[in-house]
């Protein structure tokens, strides 16, 4: 697990990883990455991380959180709630919701990798976007948003950011925040990440 606070910028090899248990105990989570100030709904204002999810069951519980999710690896899940209403989440779909809804997960076909975004609702905004094609965009991180891009496999992808050079390799990460301007160049054959966490004014 990586806290960033003041970095302008940090790099996150997968031996830093750490696994711990879901809340609810049914499985377990790798911890990528957190930070903001702990509030009364966690010890975090985000956190990201990657769960495996190999058996039916019901999703944790967390009040006054958002969750943003997308499954990387696999056959897709359905999300079925005690009121009637239920989505399918499929491979590379992002699925927002809050952390309070009560749901349970039901396999299609098999188990299946979930790259989780949480964010406590009263201090930020969270956006998720996976690539899986050969592509080139250029972010801007402004003062009050952190941009993490993960690498989830496949070949070196080349971040630009000012005017260096960083090489990310499969499950590796690198996070940025205060005043960059980003390039990142992925090779047709790499799936990423890319998360935006927004700080909210309050």
């Amino acid at each position: 697990m990586k806290t960033f606070e003041t970095n302008p910028y940090r790099k996150i090899h997968s031996k830093d990883l750490i696994m711990m248990p879901w809340k609810n105990g049914g499985g377990m989570t790798t911890e990528i990455a957190r930070g903001g100030k702990r509030t009364k709904n966690s010890d975090w204002g985000w956190r990201v991380s990657i769960a495996v999810v190999e058996t039916n069951g019901p999703f944790s519980i967390f009040r006054g959180i958002e969750r943003t999710m997308s499954i990387i690896e696999g056959n897709g899940m359905d999300l079925n709630s005690p009121d009637g209403g239920s989505f399918t989440l499929s491979l590379f779909k992002i699925a927002k919701f809050d952390g309070e809804t009560v749901l349970k997960g039901r396999l299609r076909h098999g188990s299946v990798k979930n790259f989780n975004v949480m964010v406590d609702r009263n201090l930020f905004d969270a956006y998720l976007e996976i690539i899986n094609t050969r592509t080139q965009v250029t972010s801007s991180v402004g003062p009050n948003s952190i941009v993490l891009i993960h690498q989830v496999k496949g070949a070196i992808t080349k971040i630009k950011h000012d005017q260096n050079f960083t090489n990310l390799a499969a499950q590796e990460t690198i996070v940025f925040e205060n005043n960059k301007l980003i390039e990142v160049q992925s090779p047709s054959n790499s799936l990423l990440a890319i998360v935006r966490i927004n700080k909210k004014h309050n």
